[in-house]
């Protein structure tokens, strides 16, 4: 610390001696500190004349060479710079391109990563080609660095990671300092590792995962069965005329092509795309042959009751099976929740419900259940200002308040869904129609009503749903209690005999709860305005046999990404759509990605077991109560 504050006077001393005394400190201020980051500050320093607060370190190796390359307080070299850095950033989605063509061949992890990472060094060296003083100074700080001109070798980054899953992750990444310097953080914040220096080295020191089955022959694999569950696509907000949307904003809202909560034209058309999609990947694996026409029982479509969810499947199968006419099942009178896919409280009790409340109100801490909200301020205050909700006469009149703060409550009945009652609500339901609106309205500005919104502010603004998804359906004693039927109708599909492709089409609060249950780990999806559960998500089983007919199950996430739903741009082999593939824990993936089915069907046995030992424990203790 001393280093920097010495170095940042050093820095206002040479600015006045230089005849620059009327220089002023920048205003610029980013969202999330870089100064929280140990990473980001081991390259640069605090300086209040940059343009934007910060300036490579001279000290640091990976960005000392650049301490002085340009005036980091003159704004037209620091944007000239800026333009440099964010064509480095846009060249980047080559290499999602190249994870999802590598995944659908079914290429092994540690070829994948070592792919992406050589490319990833090109891709460096080629955005500096133009530049021969940039090129050499690139060069001689991966000299330095890694030993090489190039940057780091795959192995070197093996090495240092411990396995080619975090080698493929890391390859992705981008350097916090420089994006400081550039006013890039807050965009590519997520992308950052922001982890403690120890628990990085240790999961480094972690030994690679072996292969269990060593795989030497390419497409040694062979598509055997898939099973998805799907959200359904866009549909039109779920409230119409004289609801909250019409009176929390001054603005006219899109003008919707379908009622409230249905299936919107965009959300068919973007479904029976996703269809065709698959029909292109499942005949190019030789899983369906051209213009297939199934076998009784080798389809399965089910959908819930609703709309949405029954056009959804309807539209999909479409673009599948384009010269078949499938059934699609439905368990429920028409527009009511089958309860298989109703994500619902399906045993409670007194005891039950104390201690969901009791462990949700203490990850809130002090503020309880509040506290699971408290840090959505930006985003609630984005929100407020891109509908401009403070000019709406509902809000003056304080009606809905600041759509944060106040008492937060969480309802748990037998038979129903969870309910949270509170401000956050009604952001919710805001931030869930803005989002809807900005995938079909064409005009960007149009869409957040004459405001200039970033991708990383659409992300910021629809956090406020994934937060409300994640506080109803992600915590464990409530994620095995609403997805129990879907997890039984899942385990029961992947071990169907004859069955070959199974579609369950519900929503995101499925795939949600789902997910929960089955203790996937962490994610954040790129190329997404909903990180968590997107419109029109496919969660995807596949079944893959090898040579030796051993059978194996590679688990992802298939969906369109915000450009590709906004633009409705047709899907195909060569333009296909996100393809992420998960991770889950007490499963482990062979060096190819893929999992055998003994831990994936046992993984749903356990999730299944959880909420059969839930009952077990709860019931047995209001038999004790009512004793006493």
């Amino acid at each position: 610390m001393k280093k920097i504050q010495w170095f940042s006077l050093f820095l206002v001393c040479c600015l006045l001696l230089c005849g620059m005394a009327a220089a002023q400190e920048t205003t610029f201020a980013y969202e999330h500190d870089p100064r929280e980051n140990p990473n980001a500050m081991k390259d640069i320093v605090e300086n209040p004349f940059a343009v934007y607060g910060f300036s490579p370190n001279p000290d640091s190796v990976r960005l000392g060479e650049y301490a002085d390359l340009i005036d980091w307080t003159n704004p037209e070299q620091v944007a000239a710079a800026r333009e440099q850095r964010q064509a480095y950033h846009d060249s980047m989605s080559e290499l999602y391109r190249m994870i999802e063509d590598m995944l659908l061949e079914t290429k092994p992890v540690e070829e994948i990563a070592r792919a992406v990472s050589r490319r990833r060094n090109e891709l460096r060296i080629e955005a500096s080609q133009h530049d021969p003083v940039e090129l050499e100074r690139l060069k001689k700080s991966n000299l330095a660095t890694y030993g090489n001109e190039e940057g780091p070798t795959p192995d070197q980054l093996f090495e240092k990671y411990g396995s080619w899953q975090t080698v493929l992750e890391k390859a992705l990444g981008t350097n916090a300092g420089m994006d400081a310097c550039l006013g890039f953080y807050d965009e590519y914040f997520e992308m950052y590792d922001l982890e403690e220096p120890v628990q990085a080295a240790q999961e480094a020191e972690a030994p690679a995962q072996e292969a269990e089955t060593p795989v030497e022959a390419e497409n040694a694999y062979t598509l055997d069965k898939v099973v998805v569950l799907s959200r359904h696509n866009i549909r039109s907000p779920m409230s119409g005329s004289g609801s909250v949307l019409a009176e929390i904003t001054p603005h006219e809202w899109f003008q919707w092509t379908s009622k409230p909560s249905e299936l919107s034209l965009r959300g068919a058309v973007l479904e029976t795309m996703m269809g065709q999609y698959f029909r292109l990947w499942l005949e190019k694996e030789g899983f369906f042959p051209e213009n297939y026409r199934p076998e009784e029982g080798a389809v399965r479509f089910y959908a819930n009751a609703k709309q949405r969810t029954l056009a959804t499947a309807r539209y999909f199968s479409a673009g599948l099976l384009p010269v078949a006419v499938v059934p699609i099942e439905s368990h429920a009178e028409y527009d009511t929740m089958d309860p298989t896919f109703e994500p619902s409280i399906h045993f409670a009790t007194e005891a039950y419900v104390e201690d969901v409340l009791e462990g949700l109100s203490a990850q809130g801490g002090e503020q309880g259940l509040n506290g699971l909200f408290a840090d959505l301020d930006k985003a609630v205050a984005l929100l407020r200002d891109t509908a401009e909700v403070e000019q709406s006469e509902a809000y003056q009149s304080g009606k809905y308040g600041d759509l944060l703060t106040g008492e937060t409550t969480l309802t748990l009945v037998q038979g129903k869904e969870p309910r949270l009652k509170g401000p956050v609500g009604t952001a919710v339901s805001v931030a869930d129609a803005m989002t809807l609106q900005y995938y079909e309205e064409a005009d960007e500005r149009k869409a957040a009503f004459g405001h200039d919104l970033t991708q990383e502010d659409w992300r910021l603004i629809h956090s406020i749903v994934d937060r409300y998804t994640d506080v109803l359906f992600g915590y464990p004693l409530v994620s095995v209690n609403a997805a129990n039927p879907l997890l039984r109708e899942i385990r029961s599909e992947l071990s169907a005999e004859g069955r070959r492709f199974t579609f369950l089409c519900g929503h995101d609060s499925n795939v949600a709860s789902v997910l929960a249950a089955l203790n996937c780990e962490d994610y954040l999806l790129p190329e997404a305005v909903e990180q968590r559960t997107p419109i029109g998500v496919k969660l995807v089983f596949g079944r893959w046999l090898n040579e030796q007919g051993e059978a194996f199950w590679q688990i992802h996430l298939v969906y369109q990404s915000t450009r590709q739903l906004r633009e409705m741009t047709p899907l195909t082999l060569e333009n296909p759509p996100m393809v992420y593939p998960l991770q889950f824990a007490d499963v482990p993936l062979n060096a190819d990605g893929m999992a055998t089915e003994e831990d994936v069907l046992a993984m749903l046995d356990r999730a299944i077991q959880a909420y059969e030992e839930l009952q077990e424990k709860y019931s047995e203790e209001e038999e004790l109560d009512q004793a006493a």
